[in-house]
């Protein structure tokens, strides 16, 4: 059974008030909660100020859901930011794939691909809708960095996205266990939304400073395949060539729009990634540090032990024993 939900955001009934009149419960205080018989859990919605809009998720389905946003694209509106696997889990991870590693989106002038949700899927997730205007206000100064200027003057269609860092997998941690009294919880959740903002931000305010190209639907979906591809088999990254042919694009197409999304070639996306997979199994699976070389696909224990220290500052040995990293965002 499948709940198809399309949301017109323009319109009165919002997101969250459809999704409880499809579930048959009640939007109680900006909450919804999952009825037993379609999973269990909750969405969370905050509305600041006409400007700024905050939803937490923390749910699972017995259901496939598809949600369909229709969003009117004009310059200044919301800036979309969504943060997904977010929150920590208390059991142990098993071998992640791109798409379930913690990560944050930034995407303008409505540019989504809607929202497919498998039954039994554990949903964490911080989404933010900011309009450019305010951001620009809170940012208050013009911006030398490419990048963010593009982002702040959502004339584009355009996504960019990272995987989460310490700081921000902090602040969401504080939003998703945050006990509040009524009296301050807009105050509290507002302050803690734009710290995310602020956060989010600086790590891209780091990123190369090149030019930007639009995006369209085909290319974003192309390219998060791509990147889902590279990242299921740790063995081996396949060729530039490969995959550039699958994508129907050609190698300095794929290799410049993927590292405008993702922040990184994709040689060194896959390689990070890799890395992450490395200190799971070294510290989770429990696996030595020959065990951990091998499984992903290196020959030479030498070379895993230089690539590993210089993502995560340390050796593998000491990385295990310390249980601390520096590491390094895409």
């Amino acid at each position: 059974m499948v709940h198809e939900i399309e949301i017109n955001l323009s319109e009165k009934m919002g997101m969250l008030e459809a999704l409880a009149d499809t579930l048959g419960t009640t939007l109680e205080n900006g909450r919804v909660q999952i009825p037993e018989k379609f999973g269990h859990g909750y969405l969370h919605g905050f509305t600041f100020n006409p400007y700024l809009r905050m939803m937490v998720s923390d749910y699972e389905l017995k259901h496939d859901l598809n949600m369909t946003r229709i969003v009117e694209q004009r310059p200044g509106d919301r800036i979309m930011i969504s943060f997904r696997n977010i929150f920590n889990s208390e059991n142990k991870r098993p071998k992640l794939t791109a798409s379930e590693m913690p990560s944050v989106s930034v995407s303008t002038q409505g540019l989504t691909m809607g929202i497919d949700i498998p039954r039994n899927t554990t949903v964490r997730s911080i989404l933010l809708a900011v309009d450019a205007n305010y951001l620009n206000g809170l940012i208050s100064t013009k911006t030398s960095n490419s990048l963010l200027q593009t982002v702040f003057d959502n004339k584009q269609a355009l996504i960019f996205e990272q995987l989460v860092y310490a700081s921000l997998q902090k602040t969401a941690n504080e939003i998703s266990a945050a006990r509040i009294p009524d009296d301050f919880t807009q105050f509290f959740f507002r302050i803690k939304a734009e710290e995310l903002i602020c956060n989010l931000f600086i790590e891209l305010s780091k990123r190369e400073n090149t030019s930007i190209q639009p995006l369209n639907i085909a290319d974003v979906r192309s390219l998060y395949a791509i990147r889902e591809k590279i990242t299921l088999q740790l063995e081996q990254c396949p060729s530039i060539a490969t995959i550039a042919k699958e994508a129907n694009m050609s190698e300095s197409k794929l290799q410049r729009l993927f590292k405008q999304v993702f922040g990184a070639t994709v040689y060194n996306y896959y390689q990070s990634f890799r890395m992450q997979e490395a200190s799971r199994l070294l510290r989770e699976e429990g696996l030595s540090v020959s065990e951990t070389g091998y499984r992903l696909g290196f020959t030479n224990l030498s070379h895993f032990t230089r690539v590993f220290e210089n993502f995560h500052g340390l050796k593998p040995k000491r990385y295990t024993r310390s249980g601390t990293s520096r590491h390094t965002t895409l």
